[in-house]
């Protein structure tokens, strides 16, 4: 925070991303407690910060998103990211424990990010051997 009290936009950006990326690195390890807890932390921070910070700084959704909120469009990008490319944030994710993140996120957010990891994903299977298919399986279907 400054010294007004409102939150600085960059400390504010990154903190939320380096919770987000934890959380999901927990996520995919099991620790769903931790996982709520980090998310929760995350989501203090964003709306602390859209709640004080200028309307020029504050987080907006960009045009096509298909997301109910900036969070939710921030956090899919860190959730892509961990899916795809876990060291890029500094986490080392098998293949495995990456299947197990996919399954543990939301049909909706699956529905979202699937075609961006797709071909991505069907690559690094290949490469190690691994089923895609078995692996990241396609969303289901929203209900009608």
């Amino acid at each position: 925070m400054s010294k007004d009290g409102s939150p600085i936009p960059d400390y504010a950006r990154n903190q939320i991303l380096a919770s987000l990326e934890v959380s999901l690195f927990l996520l995919a390890n099991g620790r769903k407690q931790e996982y709520m807890q980090s998310v929760t932390y995350a989501t203090e921070v964003y709306s602390a910060f859209q709640d004080t910070a200028p309307p020029r700084l504050k987080f907006r959704m960009p045009a096509g998103a298909r997301f109910p909120t900036p969070f939710h469009f921030i956090f899919a990008n860190v959730a892509r990211q961990m899916l795809i490319e876990p060291r890029a944030a500094g986490y080392e994710l098998s293949l495995v424990r990456r299947s197990s993140l996919w399954r543990s996120l939301s049909p909706n957010v699956q529905r979202v990010l699937y075609p961006s990891i797709r071909r991505p994903l069907i690559a690094q299977c290949q490469t190690s051997n691994e089923p895609f298919d078995v692996l990241f399986p396609a969303p289901s279907r929203p209900r009608e």
